[in-house]
């Protein structure tokens, strides 16, 4: 009887024991969302009021990279060649794949970009780095807001893409294609408003090596993709920063089947970014684009907590998603961190996405 009772009152107890472990590890992301934003606010003190770039182009490194400094990772950054360097000739340096920087990501330990309710996962590769380097980097627990609608990664007029990368257009400036119609929608034609990070665009020009890599490093010399304090008409606390992603298994290649890149931030484009279109844990599949596999194909998203599809056309978008019960961490441009319902109207949520589109939203 009396083991019984013990029994019981176990019973009773370890729920609000895992819930009281939960809402500790919640608060600790939280503290980790405040100091991935407070780094952007020192970035932004050196920088005459600029936030880090977002990305430069897909293989060109991005924000995870260039706010290390701004976080107390002065050694991890010292150790990677960051700054692109026009080498007429060898492997260019700014790269995410030069050996350096393949070597310094894998051996890295920043504790701040990971949420403690997440698994702390490894992104292999096929292609190891000498000496002998088996991962390429981590993926982290936290994606830049790029706005409110998908990003694109290439031109096409018959979809609607008009490529802006001039500061805080995250590739797109405007969406006016149907880009739901892959799930039989009725179109829901979005502009992007402007967002705190910015991408690079690769534009090469030039007939020799020596020439494209000059023009690279002139398209990526600072400031070019990093966000003005000044472009966020609408209020840095009423706008986006930073949020969650959800960490699933690990894979064991790149190729476009299997690989899981979301929260693949090391490498810079689409996989470093958030997008408000959907709600935060939205049951609606994150996607890829032109065939390339963000994350694994799941037909028919049959993943509830991190759903994915490869679609075919320009453009990628990944919402936020996290562990924690009924909502995600976010944070705001002015450093602000909020606990954000899944049930959050989505008009707001789009909104907060966009640093410019006038309306005035604000977290509770």
């Amino acid at each position: 009887m009396v083991i019984a009772i013990i029994g019981l009152l176990i019973g009773l107890l370890l729920p609000a024991v895992q819930a009281a472990r939960e809402a500790a590890r919640r608060m600790q992301c939280a503290n980790n969302l405040k100091q991935v934003a407070l780094g952007c606010h020192n970035h932004a003190d050196i920088h005459q009021e600029h936030f880090p770039c977002g990305a430069r182009d897909w293989n060109f490194l991005s924000w995870s990279s260039f706010l290390l400094p701004y976080i107390e990772q002065q050694s991890l950054y010292s150790t990677m060649l960051i700054p692109y360097t026009a080498n007429a000739t060898g492997t260019e340096e700014g790269r995410y794949d030069h050996p350096t920087n393949l070597t310094a990501w894998h051996r890295s330990n920043v504790n701040c970009y990971y949420c403690p309710s997440s698994e702390k996962n490894v992104r292999y590769s096929a292609n190891p780095a000498p000496p002998n380097e088996t991962r390429q980097g981590p993926k982290v627990s936290y994606l830049a807001c790029c706005g409110q609608t998908p990003i694109g990664v290439g031109i096409d007029a018959s979809v609607g893409f008009r490529e802006d990368d001039s500061r805080n257009y995250c590739w797109l400036n405007s969406f006016a294609g149907n880009w739901t119609g892959e799930f039989g929608g009725s179109g829901d034609n979005i502009d992007s408003q402007g967002a705190l990070f910015g991408m690079v665009g690769l534009r090469d020009t030039g007939s020799t090596t020596a020439q494209i890599r000059a023009s690279r490093k002139a398209r990526f010399d600072s400031p070019n993709g990093q966000v003005s304090f000044s472009t966020a008409t609408d209020g840095l606390s009423n706008t986006l920063l930073f949020s969650e992603t959800m960490q699933t298994a690990n894979d064991t290649s790149i190729s476009t089947s299997s690989s899981e890149f979301r929260g693949d931030t090391y490498r810079g484009g689409h996989a470093a970014f958030f997008s408000t279109y959907w709600e935060p844990n939205s049951r609606q599949p994150d996607n890829s684009a032109l065939g390339y596999s963000l994350c694994h194909q799941r037909p028919p998203y049959d993943d509830k907590q991190s759903p994915c599809y490869t679609f075919t056309t320009y453009y990628a978008h990944l919402s936020a998603r996290s562990p924690h019960p009924s909502g995600v961490n976010a944070a705001t441009g002015d450093g602000s961190v909020h606990f954000v319902a899944e049930t959050i109207s989505r008009s707001i949520w789009r909104s907060l996405g966009a640093a410019n589109d006038g309306l005035s939203v604000s977290l509770p």
